[in-house]
């Protein structure tokens, strides 16, 4: 029975998301098939449940996985006023839709660069709002709050100096969409998400060449790479923090 349950949630869950792509493609006007943006937003649901709510819960800090904790995600401030278990899986519950929610934004970004290779403000100011709340819940809440300002610019200057400098190298939403990004990772997450996104970028660049779809100075979309970056950063980053600093 409890396994038929949890069959039941899970599709629940993945029916929420496929509602929540729906609405996201009228009201932001994703240039894609709906049912291909309701089974991307359904299936980002499912991660996004998976990766904090039990017994998954693979993001909960590794001293605290599947045990919940009152400090996990700083719910430290809803144990105040609810009971430690029910605080901890409400702060968990949070995280899992903060992260979805900054998961369909970037969703967004990358159809929208990618038909038209424009990000529009609105969608890196979500970004930002949801990077505002993660200060304070979510799988970044832990950072100090100046890991959170100084992510904001961490990538962003750089970019834009770049923008600035060689005329084609990136466009200013790429640049807004890392400084909003910075906000929610914090400076080193934003900075493995760069990381990751250039290479990701580099390699399609490569690609495109070798197929002759695009020649040496013609320009292509960089957001969805950076939003690869991103999403990528928040499930592995730390990991790979941990494991490039034993090389040193």
């Amino acid at each position: 029975m409890g396994v038929l349950l949890s069959i039941l949630l899970l599709l629940l869950v993945f029916a929420v998301g496929a509602v929540v792509g729906r609405l996201l493609r009228l009201t932001v006007k994703v240039p894609a098939p709906v049912l291909i943006v309701e089974a991307l937003t359904g299936a980002l649901g499912l991660l996004s449940y998976l990766a904090f709510m039990p017994p998954a819960g693979f993001l909960l800090p590794v001293d605290s996985a599947l045990v919940f904790s009152c400090t996990a995600y700083g719910v430290g401030l809803l144990a105040a006023w609810l009971p430690c278990d029910f605080a901890a899986l409400a702060g968990a519950a949070l995280s899992a839709a903060l992260v979805f929610a900054l998961l369909c934004s970037l969703l967004a970004i990358t159809l929208r660069d990618s038909a038209t290779r424009e990000i529009p403000n609105a969608l890196s100011l979500t970004v930002a709002l949801l990077g505002l709340v993660s200060i304070f819940i979510g799988p970044t809440a832990a950072f100090p709050w100046t890991d959170h300002l100084i992510g904001a610019f961490a990538v962003s200057v750089p970019l834009l100096v770049l923008a600035l400098v060689a005329s084609g190298s990136f466009g200013l939403g790429d640049v807004k969409l890392m400084a909003a990004a910075g906000v929610f990772l914090g400076w080193q997450l934003v900075l493995v998400a760069a990381c990751i996104g250039i290479l990701i970028g580099g390699v399609y660049a490569l690609y495109l060449l070798l197929v002759r779809k695009k020649g040496r100075k013609e320009h292509f979309a960089f957001g969805p790479a950076l939003c690869a970056g991103i999403a990528l950063s928040l499930f592995v980053g730390q990991p790979l923090i941990i494991w490039y600093l034993g090389f040193l």
